[in-house]
């Protein structure tokens, strides 16, 4: 057995359910009625101890989870999840919950008020097991027909929901078939809804299935098999001669004829489920049911769209996280390289930092790293702003002077305005002698 899919404990999730109540044992354990605690919805699990099962066991109950995940049909009951406990060797099948029990209890009720049950109702299980019928007979796989053969089909496994809608159940002993000229050779199921090519350990297919479909719709109208006996050897006898007695004359001539057509002996001439999809009196409540089909199809594709759009937005916010990670890395690397690469003469202390960039190549030998403290006036402060000054006189142009009406000027303009009185100046300006080189 494998462990549980999503790697949680056993313990754990089975702490997530509340047992209820006992409903009744299947064939390899019990089967509990649950609540999931999280939102309060109903469940059933069937207990399984796989301690002393052998290989064959073993595979049948993997076969059964794995048919019940596959199957999508509302007339099959629908498979939630699966909890394998190594420690007590059990495993947990939860699947969906249904209020009405069974058909083997409603039958043995209405055999105890000897009522026969209502056409209509007859009608409408025949209807819905061969539409669960035919997603299991008509299964494909990549356009390759893969049937699945349920092969226990008896009132016991036939499931009744809030709405009186059947529930396929037991596929315990299914078995898949890769192709339709695939027959089974196991005898399998339950003696009373054996077909008579099972019950003699011949070859049988998918009417195999008919043939316990048709026991099943005969005993819901005459609340009895139609075949039965004391012992195995006579109940095996009355099924290969396929003899049982007439139905109530309750019902109609279209719903026996249809019953009798399943409980041929020589499966050949027996129906399938696209034969029996062409009953007269059938097409009617097929064409309702199916409409259930396609709103559940809907359903379907609804969670399933919705589940993955879940999974991406989870995806999504896991990349968000590893996005704001990442730049909060770059924030904190390019404050680093900011603080590492300083440029000169930024503000720095009480002074300033020359910018080399801004002097010929002499000065810039003297004057990197060499803070000019603008407060103290120190005198190598002053010595290296003398030679601040001499060298961008070389270097650069002039820089723009104030007139006398505090607006910018051109110093060559300046000069000759203030020519007259200002001889003095204008003789020993640098700026002047720069103009003229």
């Amino acid at each position: 057995m494998s462990g549980n899919k999503d790697g949680a404990s056993s313990k754990d999730q089975l702490l997530q359910y509340q047992v209820v109540e006992a409903i009744g044992n299947g064939m390899f354990g019990k089967v509990e009625k649950i609540i999931r605690i999280s939102d309060g919805k109903n469940y059933v699990w069937k207990i399984i101890d796989f301690k002393s099962m052998s290989e064959k066991e073993k595979a049948q109950i993997v076969s059964e989870v794995n048919i019940l995940r596959e199957l999508k049909c509302p007339f099959i009951v629908k498979y939630s999840d699966r909890i394998v406990d190594k420690q007590t060797t059990k495993l947990y099948l939860i699947m969906e919950y249904c209020s009405n029990g069974d058909l083997a209890r409603f039958i043995k009720i209405n055999k105890v008020k000897n009522n026969l049950i209502d056409e209509e109702f007859v009608w409408k299980v025949f209807a819905q097991i061969v539409l669960a019928l035919k997603e299991c007979h008509q299964r494909s796989n990549n356009g390759v027909l893969q049937p699945i053969l349920h092969r226990d089909i008896k009132p016991a496994n036939v499931l009744l929901d809030s709405n009186m809608n059947i529930k396929m159940a037991d596929f315990g002993l299914a078995k898949q078939l890769n192709g339709r000229s695939d027959l089974a050779s196991t005898n399998v199921g339950t003696p009373y809804y054996m077909a008579p090519e099972v019950i003699s350990e011949k070859d049988y297919d998918d009417r195999a299935d008919i043939w316990s479909l048709g026991c099943l719709l005969y005993e819901l109208c005459a609340l009895h098999p139609p075949f039965d006996a004391s012992n195995a050897v006579s109940l095996a006898l009355k099924i290969n001669t396929g003899q049982f007695s007439k139905l109530p004359s309750k019902y109609s001539n279209a719903l026996c004829d249809a019953i009798y057509s399943m409980l041929v002996v020589d499966k050949h001439k027996r129906p399938r489920i696209s034969d029996l999809e062409k009953i007269t009196g059938l097409q009617i409540h097929l064409h309702s049911n199916r409409l259930i089909v396609v709103e559940y199809g809907l359903n379907c594709s609804y969670h399933n769209k919705m589940k993955e759009l879940l999974v991406k937005e989870k995806e999504l916010q896991i990349k968000e996280k590893e996005l704001e990670v990442k730049e909060r890395q770059l924030n904190r690397r390019e404050r680093q390289l900011a603080e590492q690469k300083q440029p000169v003469g930024s503000k720095t202390g009480c002074g300033f930092v020359i910018h080399a960039d801004h002097v010929g190549d002499t000065f810039a030998k003297k004057t990197i790293n060499t803070k000019v403290n603008v407060l103290t006036g120190a005198e190598n402060a002053k010595e290296n702003v003398d030679i601040y000054k001499i060298n961008t006189a070389k270097t650069l142009p002039p820089p723009p002077m104030l007139n006398k009406f505090h607006g910018l000027a051109n110093p060559e303009n300046v000069f000759r305005r203030n020519e007259v009185n200002n001889t003095k100046l204008a003789e020993n300006s640098p700026y002047k002698k720069h103009r003229v080189i």
